[in-house]
């Protein structure tokens, strides 16, 4: 009998990657996917998995990446304008499923789009490009989601955006330029080449299914073109600490013509642990703060404040939003500050820490702060040479010469990180206070299923922020050394 928890398709894709040469039988493929309420589709295991055993190995000519699409994209080969997040999407673009109730027609890698998931309603990226489109119909609760989002995920939000529609440009202007395609979109029946919104809509699906799911794998191609998606690897959900599988790293990788070779180059393996039977497995994503998942993946990590308290979480807040406001005010000073942390390279990316513990600014941040302390705040006009000799001890701290300007300046520094924690906590205070009263069941009135949990998700985004700033208030209060 069919496994009701196991994701359409799945029997499809097993048989294609068989036909790819990947071994399914149950000695070698030791997972399998299933549906986990509130979270898609997560892997398990099908037996009792020793430590450090392969769970499954991908062959090469089942990964979908520049190598596999180069043959079929005469115009998409290495060191021509696409690059691989903009070739892998193309492909995704073409051949996404008419329907939810329909596969995939690709005849390259029809099973595994069909397997990929067929929309990303709840991902924040999905929201700003619906806002940027004026889509028609488009639910205001997307609105109030991204106004209640703090600052700094908006920005970051922002720069996911930005990178998504330079993206789209670059695959339109592609599509005009090619005489390979057809005109028409063999899924929607449109010109591919015109920027309808049902083909930016298509375009951002295939777009997120790539950033959310490729995994690095050396393809002897620049590092930002060395990704790849995997079937069955995808399918694995993250766990910010102990997880419980990973890819086997080689310490060199040679690429190889995946139709004269088909020898498995993706491999997963346990960790260092026993896996029970029918246990959900996990990867990490990498040691992200909340906000990096929610802008690029569109979840966070369910964390308690026992956990932000424990010193190893890798909870972060960018303050670059509230600095960037300080400088502004210094006026015709703060232009001459950030024009010379531009120069040295320490303008902007200024942040607070968790871990490693005790609680603590970036240095980058610090560095800045020094400077905006170097001049007095109620100064007027100062001269060329007297802003150049104060810049000397600033300098000093730069090369490693001294460990700090001054006393002074050291102590004002640490005073306005307090300030700049304190504005964060209440802004935080504020906002999950607001959060709470909202009425949590105005997205099931309307039919969006996952509007709870989005709001749970933004409340723990400013959870992050709160706990942080009153960590590195606790570490200058009690006197650590940044």
């Amino acid at each position: 009998m069919e496994d009701p928890d196991t994701p359409r398709y799945w029997p499809e894709l097993l048989h294609w990657l068989e036909d790819h040469g990947m071994q399914v039988d149950a000695a070698h493929l030791l997972v399998h996917p299933r549906h986990v309420p509130g979270a898609g589709v997560g892997l398990f295991t099908m037996v009792d998995v020793s430590p450090t055993k392969a769970l499954f190995s991908i062959p090469r000519s089942a990964q979908i990446n520049m190598k596999t699409l180069e043959p079929h994209y005469p115009l998409g080969t290495p060191g021509s304008p696409l690059s691989a997040t903009q070739l892998i999407s193309l492909h995704l673009f073409l051949s996404r499923p008419a329907d939810d109730a329909s596969p995939s027609l690709d005849p390259l890698f029809g099973p595994y789009i069909s397997m990929l998931p067929r929309n990303f309603n709840s991902h924040p990226l999905s929201w700003k490009v619906n806002l940027t489109l004026g889509v028609s119909g488009r639910s205001s609760i997307e609105d109030h989601l991204l106004l209640s989002l703090p600052p700094s995920v908006d920005s970051g939000l922002k720069e996911i955006e930005d990178r998504f529609w330079g993206d789209w440009k670059a695959v339109s202007a592609y599509l005009v330029r090619s005489k390979h395609f057809p005109d028409i979109c063999p899924r929607s029946g449109r010109r591919v080449v015109v920027a309808h919104e049902r083909n930016v809509l298509d375009y951002l699906w295939a777009w997120l299914n790539v950033n959310t799911r490729c995994v690095y794998a050396d393809l002897g191609l620049s590092r930002s073109d060395n990704l790849s998606m995997c079937p069955v690897f995808d399918f694995a959900n993250h766990a910010w600490t102990d997880a419980t599988m990973t890819p086997a790293r080689r310490s060199h990788s040679t690429w190889r013509d995946p139709s004269t070779s088909r020898e498995s180059s993706f491999t997963c393996i346990a960790a260092n642990v026993a896996i029970p039977k029918a246990q959900e497995v996990h990867l990490t994503y990498g040691g992200h703060p909340n906000r990096t998942l929610f802008v690029e993946y569109g979840f966070v990590t369910a964390i308690s404040e026992e956990t932000l308290a424990s010193g190893v979480y890798p909870g972060e807040v960018d303050a670059q939003h509230t600095i960037e406001g300080w400088f502004r005010d210094r006026g015709h000073h703060g232009v001459w500050m950030q024009q010379l942390l531009e120069q040295e390279g320490y303008w902007g990316d200024w942040t607070l820490h968790l871990s490693p513990s005790p609680a603590h600014p970036s240095y980058r941040l610090i560095t800045a702060l020094r400077l905006y302390h170097l001049v007095p705040i109620d100064s007027t006009d100062l001269s060329t040479s007297h802003l150049q000799a104060l810049l000397v001890p600033w300098r000093e701290t730069l090369l490693g010469l001294r460990e700090e300007v001054s006393e002074t300046n050291e102590a004002q520094c640490r005073l306005s990180i307090v300030d700049l924690c304190e504005k964060l906590a209440s802004e935080g205070t504020e906002a999950i206070s607001a959060l709470q009263a909202a009425r949590l069941d105005d997205g099931l009135q309307v039919g969006v299923v996952w509007h709870a949990s989005m709001l749970e998700s933004i409340r723990m985004l400013w959870l992050e922020e709160l706990e942080v700033a009153r960590a590195v208030i606790r570490s200058v209060n009690t006197g650590e050394t940044f």
